[in-house]
């Protein structure tokens, strides 16, 4: 990664707007209440790879369903850090399997990860999957469905309530982003390439038959509205320069929406997948960093 310079750094902050008055108010809290899990899923296959124990699980929906998920474990009896990871909308590895790597990484530095699979993992769903008229009522489903994951991690065998982190990736970042104003049990979260509102995303293609109701239905979900309200220890947002779907303009509101203590990074080098060696290994070492509770060995190199 090259250093930013700070005339570029300035250009970025000075294009989000904090102040401007809100389009909307975010929904109470109470419109995320949701069927607590009180026991750990049942494990359904388990097998070590690169020396990790990794389970696979299926995450029952309040709703019905299940949602397949990885838990990653390291060795030991903790205590142990936790993270939930939820992956992105994208071109490959649109699923749980996008941050394994990272997992099993963090997994060495005593972290446990549980990444679910999300609504978007489903082929085709964007284009054949969802539709306008479900996107509201199925993203508070899905905000409702990473409080359960939650569950699942906290439920894991030395893991560290107090060193609970959330990592998200586009869509994964935004639904995060409305998680941290309505649930305070992840303290410390990483956004990557998240942006300001749905309607960013949900308006691609195909309009819906009233494109101002869909907006005005859609407004009181966007992602800075929680960010505002969240109460986080730490953040680190990683953001591309040149990203086509999340301009600076974009990135800029994102980062500003939140309040507390932050780190703000970003890559010349990456597209929105942001999947170059900076962006990997800086967002694992600033989580091993905040939530790793097991002494382990300094000596220890990343690799994916």
């Amino acid at each position: 990664m090259r250093s930013l310079s700070p005339l570029f750094v300035a250009f970025v902050l000075a294009a989000a707007t904090p102040g401007a008055a809100r389009a909307a108010d975010p929904l109470p809290p109470s419109t995320f209440d949701y069927a607590r899990i009180a026991a750990a899923p049942p494990v359904l296959r388990q097998r070590r790879m690169q020396g990790v124990l990794v389970r696979d699980i299926e995450i029952p929906k309040a709703a019905g369903g299940v949602a397949k998920a990885y838990v990653v474990t390291p060795d030991g009896n903790g205590p142990f850090g936790g993270v939930l990871m939820v992956h992105w909308l994208g071109e490959e590895d649109s699923n749980r399997e996008e941050f394994l790597d990272d997992a099993l990484a963090l997994a060495r530095r005593g972290i446990v990860s549980v990444l679910p699979d999300a609504m978007w993992s489903a082929r085709d769903w964007y284009s054949r999957g969802r539709t306008h008229a479900t996107d509201y009522a199925n993203s508070i489903e899905q905000v409702k469905e990473l409080r359960r994951a939650l569950d699942v991690l906290l439920l894991q065998k030395g893991v560290d309530s107090n060193a609970i982190a959330y990592v998200g990736h586009d869509f994964g970042a935004m639904y995060g982003a409305v998680l941290s104003g309505v649930d305070r049990r992840a303290r410390y979260y990483a956004f990557m390439a998240g942006t300001t509102s749905f309607n960013d995303w949900y308006l691609y293609g195909k309009p819906p038959p009233n494109v101002d109701a869909y907006r005005a239905q859609m407004g009181p979900l966007d992602p800075v509205l929680y960010l505002r309200e969240a109460s986080i220890a730490d953040a680190l947002f990683q953001f591309a320069r040149h990203d086509f779907y999340v301009p600076p303009k974009k990135f800029a509101d994102f980062y500003v929406a939140d309040k507390g203590p932050k780190t703000l990074r970003i890559y010349d080098e990456a597209g929105h997948d942001l999947m170059i060696p900076a962006a990997i290994e800086e967002r694992r070492d600033w989580l091993v960093r905040h939530v790793a509770r097991k002494s382990v060995s300094r000596e220890y190199a990343w690799s994916r």
